[in-house]
């Protein structure tokens, strides 16, 4: 597993081989609930440990970029 640094580097991280080392990864965060709830359900769907993590962090990743609204052409606003 590969984690981004502060300098834009990357970090080689050891994969977690079990779930309590994968929520052990996922926990510490103020949004740990939905990190391990969506990999609670990656698991029980019958995805790896490794491959969850992945899907959880892609998963984050899509609904953080849709709360930017990016792409969005703002309003003009009208001076009269």
């Amino acid at each position: 597993m590969v984690q981004p640094q502060d300098g834009g580097g990357v970090e080689g991280v050891k994969a977690p081989s079990t779930d309590e080392e994968a929520l052990g990864m996922l926990s510490g965060h103020p949004d740990s609930g939905r990190f391990v709830e969506r990999y609670v359900v990656l698991r029980e769907e019958g995805l790896r440990v490794e491959q969850a993590l992945v899907f959880v962090g892609h998963h984050l990743r899509m609904f953080d970029l849709r709360r930017l609204d990016l792409g969005r052409t703002p309003e003009l606003q009208r001076f009269s």
